[in-house]
């Protein structure tokens, strides 16, 4: 998903390190750049792949797009269309808000 965007994550090996590595990719290329690069990939993804792009639009603190881009389905929608991968995405940086120490396994 991020490298579609154009970002490289491979060195990432925590949670911090990929919203890190996200933000300053986002910094690089400027906001709108970024905006318009996320809203055509919203347009050529399949449903659950649009779940992760929302994730890490959220994380990215771009959730009024995640939200203006997916505006027609509502949130039990989507994570009933989860299987168990896109789950553990969408519940990490939840847990790391609550105080977790997430490492990632690829």
């Amino acid at each position: 998903m991020t490298s579609r965007l154009g970002a490289d994550i491979s060195e990432c090996e925590t949670w911090s390190d990929f919203q890190d590595t996200m933000l300053a990719f986002r910094d690089e290329l400027g906001s709108s750049e970024f905006v318009e690069r996320a809203t055509h990939l919203h347009g050529v993804l399949s449903s659950t792949e649009i779940v992760l792009l929302q994730i890490v639009l959220h994380e990215m603190d771009y959730a009024w797009l995640a939200d203006e881009l997916s505006k027609e389905r509502t949130f039990w929608g989507v994570v009933s269309a989860l299987d168990a991968e896109q789950l553990e995405a969408l519940l990490l940086p939840l847990m790391r808000r609550c105080g977790y120490s997430i490492r990632l396994s690829v």
